[in-house]
Parts: structure tokens; C-alpha cells; sequence
């Protein structure tokens, strides 16, 4: 696999984003029901307020980029408003799909982690050492 130089790192990164938005547009997330608890149980509350989240679990996915020292991390960093040092190391990104705040999908951790899974599928395709992470919020 041929190096990477600074030209081509604009074209990787639009052709991940690319892959992360197609692929997020396509996921159709697992959606659930929230119920009002009785106290500090699990236990519906007889009678109580539910309410329908098209989007599922709300949630967050990062891409994570290692080594933060390589070509492709420092060009990452001083272009990507969402590019930041890592806690464990590396550069982690977070993932925004392409959708309004006021969309019930903008918070699905099931969106973000379909977006970062195809982001990073391009990224190895280039040779770049690219992993992703989700947690629940």
C-alpha cells in the first residue's frame, strides 16, 4: 500500500465521512418505549406517562486514531473541529451524522456507531489504524 501524503488525507477523511453519513442514512435504529417508574424501581408505574423514542438508545461513538503522532492524526487535528487528544492516547473524534437537533435520530448511539463503523472501514482500506468506541448516555 502506497504512503499517504498531506494531498490525499483531505480525500480519505471526505471519503470516510461519506461512508459514516451513507451508512447512518440507511440504519434504522432499534426504537423503544419509556415508561415512568413506580419510585426507584424498574416497575411501570400503573397509570404513568410512557413515552415512544423512534431513535433508541441515546448515546455517543468516537473514531480513535493511533498513533496521534502520524501524518494522518496531525492533519486530522488542526482541520476537524472534533478531532481532540484522546484520554488513552491517540486522537479520538467524535461522530455528528448529518441530522437537525430537532430530529428524534440526532442522539441514536445506533446511528453514530453504524457512521463510525463505516468511517473506520475506509480508514484501514488506506493503511490508517483506526478503531471506534460507543457508550450509552
Amino acid at each position: 500500500m502506497a504512503t499517504l501524503t498531506k494531498t490525499d488525507y483531505a480525500k480519505v477523511w471526505s471519503e470516510a465521512k461519506a461512508a459514516g453519513e451513507a451508512a447512518a442514512a440507511q440504519c434504522v435504529p432499534t426504537p423503544m418505549v419509556v415508561y415512568e417508574a413506580q419510585g426507584l424501581t424498574d416497575i411501570p408505574k400503573v397509570g404513568g406517562k410512557q413515552w415512544f423514542v423512534a431513535g433508541g438508545a441515546c448515546g455517543f461513538a468516537t473514531i480513535h486514531i493511533k498513533p496521534a503522532t502520524s501524518g494522518f492524526a496531525k492533519w486530522l487535528k488542526a482541520t476537524e473541529r472534533s478531532a481532540y487528544k484522546g484520554y488513552y492516547g491517540g486522537l479520538e473524534i467524535f461522530v455528528h451524522p448529518k441530522f437537525g437537533s430537532d430530529s428524534p435520530l440526532c442522539q441514536s448511539v445506533d446511528i453514530k456507531v453504524a457512521y463510525a463503523a463505516a468511517a473506520v472501514k475506509v480508514l484501514r482500506s488506506y493503511g490508517i489504524p483506526a478503531t471506534y468506541s460507543s457508550r450509552l448516555d
